[in-house]
């Protein structure tokens, strides 16, 4: 099981490396690339304002509405792509990580305005265009995305192999990639490998790293490792319950 996700029409979604299956509470439904998906290996899973599910995968991305699966094959950028993490911004435009760096899809309102969409156009007339690849000497450092998130106040954070970096973004993303800031961890290689990034209800940032625990406020870093009590500082997952309880998981040492 890679990836899950709680739909808001109450269904479960399920990526695994053999498909998507779909949970509606009575039953489960299976989906591969017999039914269109773009690649039986699903990697993450994404639903967006309009009830899309957005499916990164080991050969590239797929989009269901829930009628039928869209798959992004006819950009270059995309095709064939491992997609490793999938985050939608305040402005509708949906943030890809792959191996290159981050791809940020736009979907466009009216199928004219990109004379290239006429193969790539969903059910209900709107088309996308690929604006920009993020990568080293546009905004962000030398090394490897892992992870992104949008926080509650708007802002997209990034983790990566060398730190965390912020991106107020707007609506003109093109135009603004000098909007990244770079937030160092630490002065060493493990606590700057970010592995995943989780948002608390008081809007703390949680920073699992190959050096333990980090909280993120303002612009300080709190820090957390196997002398605060942590069984391993490899830390993969990160997670905040309804009783605020914080889960860690790790690599080895279980959570």
């Amino acid at each position: 099981m890679k990836s899950i996700v709680i739909g808001r029409n109450g269904n479960i979604y399920f990526g695994t490396s053999k498909g998507l299956s779909i949970y509606d509470g009575r039953q489960f439904k299976n989906f591969t690339t017999a039914d269109g998906l773009i690649s039986n290996n699903i990697l993450v899973m994404e639903q967006d304002e309009e009830d899309n599910l957005w499916i990164g995968t080991s050969k590239g991305l797929s989009k269901y509405n829930g009628e039928k699966f869209e798959n992004f094959i006819e950009s270059a950028e995309l095709s064939g792509a491992s997609i490793t993490d999938i985050e939608q911004d305040d402005a509708g435009n949906i943030w890809l990580v792959v191996s290159e760096g981050i791809y940020i899809i736009v979907e466009n309102e009216n199928e004219n305005e990109n004379e290239n969409e006429s193969e790539n156009e969903s059910e209900n007339g709107k088309g996308f265009e690929v604006l920009q690849n993020f990568e080293a000497g546009k905004g962000i450092a030398e090394g490897t995305v892992n992870a992104l998130i949008n926080s509650a106040e708007g802002t997209m954070w990034i983790g990566t192999s060398n730190g965390l970096f912020s991106f107020q973004h707007s609506h003109d993303i093109v135009k603004n990639i000098d909007r990244f800031t770079h937030y160092p961890v630490a002065d060493n290689y493990n606590s700057n490998w970010i592995a995943c990034l989780f948002e608390d209800y008081e809007e703390n940032m949680w920073l699992g790293t190959y050096a333990g625990l980090f909280k993120f406020r303002g612009s300080s870093f709190t820090g957390y490792n196997i002398e605060e009590g942590l069984e391993n500082n490899f830390i993969y997952q990160v997670f905040r319950d309804s009783r605020n309880n914080l889960w860690v998981g790790t690599a080895g040492g279980g959570i």
